[in-house]
């Protein structure tokens, strides 16, 4: 972070992007340093980093999947690829064992 009287420089390196006003001046020995920002971004942009909470899995979500595990088997082929509309089967057959 670069500090001037009362400009704020911020580099975030998560997302590598300056944050701060169009130009900056400042001096460093002597010598003066002017900075332009061409495009100005806003600190909202920082929260696309935040990884999402994983949602829990519901208890009908838990046993449909033990269900489908359970009947699928029933609409496979012996080589292990779906039967004929096997697939839209199973999941009848799996979401009718789920309700119950």
């Amino acid at each position: 972070m670069l500090l001037d009287s009362d400009n704020i420089l911020v580099f975030n390196p998560h997302t590598k992007v300056l944050y701060g006003p169009d130009e900056l001046t400042f001096s460093i020995n002597g010598t003066a340093i002017q900075i332009t920002i061409p495009s100005r971004k806003r600190m909202a942009t920082d929260n696309k980093n935040v990884p999402k909470a994983k949602r829990k899995p519901s208890a009908y979500s838990m046993s449909y999947g033990k269900a489908f595990k359970k009947v699928a088997p029933k609409y496979k082929l012996k080589n292990g690829s779906w039967g004929k509309d096997g697939f839209k089967r199973a999941q009848k057959a799996a979401h009718k064992l789920a309700k119950k």
